[in-house]
């Protein structure tokens, strides 16, 4: 898909971004890199669209007992990482490696960009529970797209 599509199937969803955005959540790590056709036209693979919903959602903020909290690029990238990593119709609870691993991994990712999130490790809950609403945030948006 086309930058421009992506932006107005995410305009349909609710998430209003401008191409300059959406090439910089390319270069940060928040969406698929785009793959060039003719060495000019940025073509981008469908799940582009959930994937930036749901990036969208964890970077303006999700609700946490009550409290609207924003999550730093570093760790929405993280997040996004391993969502990826992970086989795509599988939920969390069934990951075949241990928590343990798991956070190792995830805390691995942001380390080496040099971010760390809110500056202390991550805890297993707190880190799971990202993982959970970016997945629910990509189901949201699927289930939204089909309705169109």
């Amino acid at each position: 898909m086309r930058p421009d599509e992506i932006i107005n199937q995410l305009k349909k969803l609710g998430v209003d971004i401008s191409r300059k955005t959406l090439y910089n959540w390319e270069q940060w790590g928040l969406i698929p890199p785009a793959e060039f056709k003719n060495s000019r036209n940025a073509i981008y693979p469908p799940q582009t669209i959930e994937q930036a919903y749901a990036s969208y959602h964890l970077l303006t903020g999700i609700d946490i007992l009550g409290h609207k909290i924003k999550l730093p690029v570093g760790l929405v990238r993280a997040v996004r990482e391993i969502y990826v990593a992970l086989e795509p119709d599988r939920h969390v609870d069934e990951w075949d490696f241990s928590y343990g691993d798991y956070i190792t991994k995830m805390q691995h990712l942001i380390n080496e960009r040099g971010n760390k999130p809110m500056g202390t490790k991550l805890t297993i809950d707190a880190s799971t529970w990202f993982i959970e609403v970016y997945e629910d945030k990509v189901r949201e948006a699927k289930e939204k797209m089909t309705a169109f």
